[in-house]
């Protein structure tokens, strides 16, 4: 079936290859070359959801929680809440994967945040994967969430689809500047059709934007029996998967059981921690035994920033800081060129810089071009508490400034 063109995507290099799950009905519908108009209003997360499940583990407690909700209640919102790196978009991906349910995910430093985006993508999702008979949205449908219910009203009125669910990952993403003052969040509806859910994930926020009539909420505690379960799952399992690449490391069935024990502990219930430190352990980084392992994820990134601030004190100021804290600033992912104009760094230290940084990065393609943005909104909040992330924005909006004077 030919490629039909979109607005948006995720295409993430490191996940190319074949996505399976229920959530490729939705995509395979956006295909057919008759729903082309349909298909230009949709954002693709089809390599997104392959990157947050590989390697998915446990989260059972969450999964019965949603189940329950969608059996007693008769429709409303179920909120994931966390901090940054507990696993709320990994648990939200995986639920898509599952079971094909629509779906969105704002993704900040993509600029994929706003109420119009989402409602386009909802809505053209929602017609998608329960094949209503519309050809294209209305030219209001992203004015307010009037259509997005017309069509959750539509979906539910075959008995056969309920539950009706729709997904939305990071609402603390999603643009609240230019909301007005009593409006939800990406302008989701305050009721919803009986048989309709919305399945959504946020860190918690003090004003949290969602003036809903049913609303349940599960707090993610890092400390939690559960959630410690599911760490020790994950890193059982990399464990087994890498047994090769950490027999230095845990060379010993006592070595290992010290190793888990305080990837667990230090971890502090943070998932992302894991995805960083789980392969430095497997590289050799921390032979040195479990006492070198930082603790927690901020540890983790001051030592990485220390390190390389020692290593190359030169290059670190005019080169490394510069191009990571430009990615941290960025409103959209940055080509090497980008990064080149922005810093005044000839291309050799530019792309020298962004290998040091590799690991906190995901490489997307658009244009045939290689763009990079920061893996996760975590190490951004990390960059903003260690330097003056303003100077960065000031340099992009410089070079701007000096191409529109012919500079």
């Amino acid at each position: 079936m030919p490629d039909v063109p979109q607005k948006y995507s995720t295409d993430i290099e490191q996940a190319a290859g074949t996505v399976v799950g229920e959530h490729n009905t939705i995509y395979q519908y956006f295909r057919e070359p008759e729903n082309v108009g349909l298909a230009a209003k949709h954002i693709g997360f089809e390599s997104l959801i392959a990157d947050k499940t590989r390697g998915f583990v446990g989260r059972r407690f969450v999964f019965d929680a949603i189940d329950d909700f969608l059996a007693e209640s008769p429709s409303g919102y179920f909120l994931v809440l966390g901090e940054p790196g507990i696993g709320k978009t990994a648990i939200l991906a995986e639920v898509v994967k599952v079971h094909g349910y629509p779906h969105h995910f704002n993704v900040a430093p993509q600029n994929i945040r706003t109420p119009r985006q989402f409602l386009a993508n909802a809505c053209a999702q929602v017609i998608a994967r329960y094949k209503l008979p519309h050809t294209s949205l209305p030219q209001d449908a992203t004015e307010d969430s009037n259509f997005l219910v017309q069509c959750l009203q539509e979906a539910v009125a075959d008995s056969r689809n309920r539950p009706v669910v729709l997904v939305v990952d990071a609402l603390d993403e999603s643009d609240r500047q230019s909301l007005a003052p009593r409006a939800n969040l990406l302008f989701l509806p305050p009721a919803l059709p009986d048989g309709a859910y919305v399945v959504a994930s946020s860190r918690p926020l003090d004003k949290q934007r969602l003036t809903v009539s049913e609303k349940r909420e599960l707090f993610l505690e890092p400390d939690s029996e559960g959630n410690l379960l599911d760490v020790r799952a994950y890193v059982d399992q990399f464990l087994h998967d890498n047994a090769d690449a950490l027999s230095r490391a845990a060379p010993t069935p006592a070595a290992t059981t010290d190793l888990v024990d305080a990837l667990v502990e230090r971890s502090e219930g943070n998932f992302i921690y894991l995805r960083y430190v789980l392969p430095a352990v497997a590289s050799g980084r921390f032979d040195d035994g479990p006492d070198a392992l930082p603790q927690g994820l901020t540890d983790y990134y001051q030592d990485h920033w220390e390190q390389m601030q020692i290593a190359e004190p030169i290059e670190f100021d005019e080169v490394y800081a510069p191009v990571v804290c430009l990615l941290a600033v960025a409103r959209e992912p940055l080509s090497t060129e980008q990064l080149v104009n922005f810093t005044g760094q000839d291309i050799a230290r530019v792309r020298n810089a962004i290998g040091q940084w590799r690991e906190f990065l995901e490489q997307s393609k658009s244009d045939g071009v290689d763009r990079f943005r920061l893996y996760h909104l975590s190490f951004q909040e990390f960059l903003s508490s260690a330097v003056d992330l303003g100077r960065f924005d000031k340099l992009i909006s410089r070079y701007y400034l000096s191409l529109a004077r012919g500079g």
